[in-house]
């Protein structure tokens, strides 16, 4: 699924396994499930007849993890997401960022697209292209997203680059590689610790300052492992899966122009060109927390034996016939209430409103100013499908307005 080829256009493949090996063991050793129903009902049993693998676990997955920040950083996350206080904490923030926090950011999305769009929009009329990933996508969510938790603008890009360059530590093929990930993770780490001291000191209004609330409400604290392993889950997933989001709509809005008058409707109109966006070409090509069979599981005459470790495949799932019918057709009048982009159960995704209000805001305002805009280019995808977060995302999409050169 990682391999250069298969970047662009999974699908086949995902058929593939669908139908052939819908529980289909990987030569890394690991299974991948792939058809609704069963994902579906893996996500559901996670914490019961799947569990998320604990630092013991980890650990002999990887060894070097006791010389290594990076690798040790991941198994520290693995731990804290097993403890009550950690559910606790994320139900928290998913009420809080569903409810009013989404709801006053929205003004915040508005102005911050106006301002990255009026930038390109010069180079557009010009004839030229311009890459609508480094350009909108990622500094706006990255943006909003920072500002959720109230981090300064110059220390953003830092913070984001050091957190995936640790992610990155779970695939590193070299000694530099690990070396360049324990420097970034302990970087990250000394950043979130005085980002919680300063919430504790003086209170704002923003995210940081509730999680810190509701944490210092749990009395099993542990010198804050709960809610670092809760910042280093949000960053790892938050800001990239909002602008893969976004990519993913504007390549919609560039292969499918007779559904673009969706984006010209009311609210809720917008809403199911999303939705079908999201269906259509999943942000999470598969799920970044593995699940362990606490038992033999069956799935129809396929059994997954206990003790295995297995990930979802959401992008097959949400294009399996046997629930969306004539699935490989993008249609946002069909009904996405099954899609399993944003997860099910337990561990559905808190940002999903979030992520929801960005493609909806800014689709819809760029499809409004730009009708006419057109692929500059092949999208440059990014070299792996991350351990870490499962997203298949964009390093480059060039754009520009039709009928120029």
């Amino acid at each position: 699924m990682a391999a250069p080829e298969l970047r662009g256009n999974p699908y086949p493949l995902l058929r593939w396994l669908r139908e052939n090996e819908p529980v289909h063991r990987t030569e890394a050793g690991f299974f991948l499930i792939s058809r609704h129903a069963d994902v579906q009902w893996a996500l559901s049993r996670t914490g019961d007849a799947l569990v998320v693998p604990d630092r013991e676990e980890m650990a002999r997955q990887f060894p070097a993890a006791g010389d290594h920040a990076a690798i040790g950083t991941a198994l520290e996350i693995f731990g804290a997401m097993l403890r009550p206080g950690y559910a606790a904490l994320r139900r928290m923030m998913s009420r809080d960022l569903a409810r009013s926090r989404v709801a006053r950011v929205g003004e915040s999305i508005l102005v911050k697209g106006a301002q990255l769009i009026d930038g390109m929009a010069e180079r557009l009329h010009d004839g030229e292209a311009v890459d609508f990933h480094q350009e909108v996508s990622r500094p706006l969510t990255l943006a909003v997203f920072a500002e959720l938790f109230g981090i300064d603008e110059v220390e953003r890009d830092c913070v984001a680059t050091d957190v995936l360059a640790t992610a990155c530590a779970l695939e590193a093929v070299s000694t530099e590689a690990l070396e360049a990930a324990d420097a970034a993770s302990e970087r990250v780490e000394s950043y979130f610790r005085l980002l919680i001291a300063d919430r504790r000191r003086s209170p704002r209004d923003d995210l940081m300052t509730a999680l810190v609330a509701a944490h210092d409400e749990d009395v099993d604290r542990r010198g804050d492992r709960l809610i670092l392993g809760l910042l280093w889950v949000l960053w790892l997933t938050g800001f990239d899966s909002s602008a893969a989001g976004l990519d993913r709509g504007m390549q919609a809005i560039l292969d499918h122009p007779d559904q673009l008058h969706w984006l010209r409707g009311d609210d809720q109109q917008a809403a199911a060109f999303v939705e079908e966006v999201l269906r259509y070409d999943s942000v999470i090509l598969l799920t970044p927390i593995p699940r362990i069979a606490a038992r033999d599981i069956e799935f129809g005459d396929r059994m997954l034996p206990a003790g295995a470790m297995a990930r979802m495949v959401i992008a097959a799932a949400n294009r399996d016939p046997s629930v969306f019918p004539d699935p490989d057709r993008f249609d946002p009048s069909r009904d996405n209430r099954p899609t399993l982009s944003m997860g099910y159960g337990p561990y559905y995704c808190n940002g999903a409103a979030l992520v929801r209000a960005e493609m909806s805001i800014v689709l819809t305002m760029i499809h409004d100013r730009f009708p006419d805009l057109v692929a500059a280019g092949e999208p440059v995808w990014t070299e792996a499908i991350g351990t870490a977060n499962g997203i298949r995302g964009l390093d480059r999409f060039p754009i520009r307005m039709g009928g120029t050169r």
